[in-house]
């Protein structure tokens, strides 16, 4: 069995020797040292520890606190030769679950304390499960708030310690139901993740919906990557004893939308699938579909005109083909989820429209015939038009707010279509292309800015996502047929003069 790893932080180097001496001493534990806290967030991405020994130096109190930020629930007791008062006082308060004396102390002192750190229920009675009740709560209200404000359309801006930062989704789903096992499953999360940035999303039914924002603290992404993979991996081993497996996939923070997060959990729902827990690469997000564009093409045009035999002509073909594929199973499950997601995301599906993802290889057909009568049932109601699909969210928001910055990379990625295909139903829909619609809807605000407001042309400019004003000037002259100063002779009369 591996030994535990304790963690010595304090910059007297002797007591550091003393205390180490003591964990060694204790077979089952070892003990490793650092002299300050310096890039502890990455020291503890790298490293398993159990606990921490930290020793009462100047600002010990403002260290506990950035360790408990990084690891909400790692043990955490400081030590000092003869601790003060004022020492002990501040470490309680600070979160430290003991103050060891180190000057006469021994081997058996220190393990009556650290079993008391590493196996509280078994000292304690349910009262002390407060703070892990507590953290589970504040992830639980983080989510509710998080979803909600992507509903409305104001995603939160997350930059962490000025680096890029991800959003990590993973789904649980336990093989073997226990009383507590999402109470269980989530205090996992919130310790290798930490509370402050991690989120519980409504989770109904009987898999457990988790998130958190991920700092991407290495320069090297490949770097950053192959260290979380290694830390998911320990997570995944953990959640093995509460009989769990977990599906985690992420993005980047910087295109958080409503159709996103959706896009992520529909990815994650590869959960069901799974023997054991598995990483979904990001980049497996942005790959070509797995099956023709002019599949795809061909279905919108049929749903477009509303003609049901043709559409069920295209999901047959698929079905078909996904079929064709099955071995290795994996892989065709794959397929399977990316092309119910791409296919209901042309359709849109409203709530009582639901298909079913717990699925295996002898479901395909009823996969098909669920798929088949919601098209008839959409198509033949007439709500075709009305319904919600990832890229009329894109629309309907940049409509909404047409200074957003946005590009078509970023649209065909946050839509989950390639490019081209991302270009094509797009222009379908409009009848424009990406570029030409943007810029239509920002020149439209633009005029209106201009009519209703004394807001000078440089800031209407910046306010509409045209950073350059000679290049505003230019876009608005070919959109209007005018000058915006001729524009402003015909148009802004009552309003007070301003500076172009």
């Amino acid at each position: 069995m591996p030994k535990r790893t304790i963690l010595i932080i304090g910059p007297t180097e002797r007591l550091r020797r003393r205390v180490a001496a003591l964990v060694n001493a204790l077979t089952e534990l070892v003990a490793a040292k650092r002299g300050d806290c310096a890039d502890i967030d990455t020291y503890f991405s790298e490293h398993r520890i159990e606990a921490v020994l930290i020793e009462c130096y100047p600002g010990f109190q403002q260290d506990i606190v950035r360790i408990h930020s990084s690891r909400p629930a790692l043990p955490l007791i400081a030590f000092n030769d003869e601790p003060s008062h004022d020492d002990t006082r501040s470490a309680f308060l600070c979160g430290a679950l003991d103050v060891l004396k180190i000057r006469n102390a021994s081997p058996d002192d220190l393990r009556q304390v650290l079993e008391r750190a590493l196996d509280p229920l078994g000292y304690s009675n349910a009262t002390d499960l407060y703070f892990p009740t507590q953290s589970i709560k504040s992830i639980l209200q983080r989510g509710a708030t998080f979803q909600r404000q992507l509903k409305e359309g104001r995603p939160p801006q997350f930059y962490m310690n000025g680096n890029r930062a991800i959003l990590l989704r993973a789904n649980v789903l336990c093989t073997e139901p226990a009383l507590l096992w999402q109470q269980d499953a989530a205090w996992e999360w919130i310790q290798e993740f930490g509370v402050t940035n991690s989120f519980l999303f409504d989770s109904p039914g009987s898999t457990l919906h988790l998130g958190t924002i991920v700092e991407q603290d290495f320069v090297n992404a490949a770097s950053f990557k192959r260290t979380l993979n290694a830390r998911l991996d320990g997570l995944y081993k953990r959640l093995e004893k509460f009989h769990c497996i977990c599906a985690a996939t992420s993005c980047s923070s910087d295109y958080l939308s409503l159709s996103v997060l959706h896009h992520l959990d529909n990815r994650v729902e590869l959960v069901f699938y799974l023997d054991g827990s598995q990483t979904i690469p990001d980049s497996s997000n942005r790959r070509n579909a797995s099956l023709p564009d002019q599949l795809y093409s061909e279905f919108c045009s049929a749903v477009a005109v509303r003609d049901v035999e043709g559409a069920v002509g295209c999901v047959d073909r698929a079905v078909e083909k996904l079929c064709s594929d099955m071995p290795p199973p994996n892989l065709a499950r794959d397929k399977l989820n990316r092309f119910l997601w791409e296919f209901m995301s042309i359709v849109g599906s409203r709530n009582e429209h639901t298909v079913s993802m717990d699925i295996d290889e002898s479901r395909i057909r009823t996969i098909r015939d669920s798929i088949v009568n919601i098209l008839r049932t959409i198509m033949a109601s007439g709500e075709t038009a009305a319904l919600s699909s990832p890229l009329s969210e894109l629309i309907s928001r940049i409509e909404a707010n047409p200074g957003l910055p946005i590009n078509i990379d970023q649209a065909a990625e946050e839509t989950n279509f390639s490019r081209s295909h991302f270009c094509r139903l797009f222009r379908q829909q409009t009848g424009l292309s990406f570029n030409a619609f943007l810029t239509q809807k920002r020149i439209a605000m633009a005029c209106d800015l201009l009519k209703k407001t004394s807001m000078r042309i440089d800031e209407i400019s910046d306010s509409i996502g045209i950073g350059n004003t000679w290049y505003f000037k230019k876009l608005f002259q070919k959109e209007t047929g005018l000058t915006v100063e001729d524009w402003m002779d015909q148009n802004c009369t009552a309003t007070p003069p301003r500076k172009i």
